[in-house]
């Protein structure tokens, strides 16, 4: 399946989208806050009919945006790292949800190519980033795919009997199960 849709969508949001103002000085250098990118590209994404999600697996942070209207989508990887804080001041939790901020902003900022930080190349030596680039892909390279449910498995076997659907895509979208494969044979 070619993502022809989503890449027009992608490049018209892109074309549209305007400069994401950095509301935040840290670090040494002013940046865009999460909430910030997130109020100036949603109406861009609602018009393009693209949907943002982000789970987390692990110590993964995924963003997958989907061309609503085709199904089409593809996926980022950013890994997670939490930087320990030496003098114990936050605590775990803290520490966790800055890692998940920061991970979220720097994954969508390289997803849709968006300028949301001073340079600070200056600084790259100096500070401990909490949060380094895993790995970017697309669905054309080979992704970890998010698992099935049972349920959504059911509706989505449905679909494909109704002619809405075929076996292949349903294997490029989803980690079926050693019995969803077995099942799927059946078809």
């Amino acid at each position: 399946m070619k993502n022809t849709n989503l890449a027009t969508a992608l490049f018209n949001f892109q074309n549209e989208c305007p400069e994401i103002k950095k509301d935040a000085t840290g670090y040494g250098y002013k940046y865009a806050t999460l909430n910030n990118i997130i109020k100036t590209i949603k109406p861009f994404l609602i018009k393009n009919k693209l949907l943002i999600n982000q789970p987390i697996k692990g110590n993964v942070i995924q963003t997958i945006v989907t061309h609503v209207e085709s199904g089409e989508k593809e996926v980022s990887e950013f890994e997670i790292i939490i930087q320990e804080d030496g003098n114990n001041r936050k605590n775990r939790n803290h520490e966790i949800g800055s890692a998940i901020s920061y991970a979220r902003r720097y994954s969508i900022g390289a997803f849709f190519n968006l300028d949301i930080n001073d340079d600070d190349d200056a600084n790259v030596f100096s500070k401990k980033p909490i949060a380094t680039p895993k790995k970017t892909t697309t669905k054309k390279v080979n992704v970890k795919k998010p698992e099935i449910s049972d349920e959504q498995f059911r509706h989505e076997c449905r679909e494909i009997m109704q002619g809405r659907g075929t076996i292949q895509d349903l294997k490029k979208s989803f980690e079926l199960s050693e019995q969803q494969n077995e099942n799927l044979m059946l078809l």
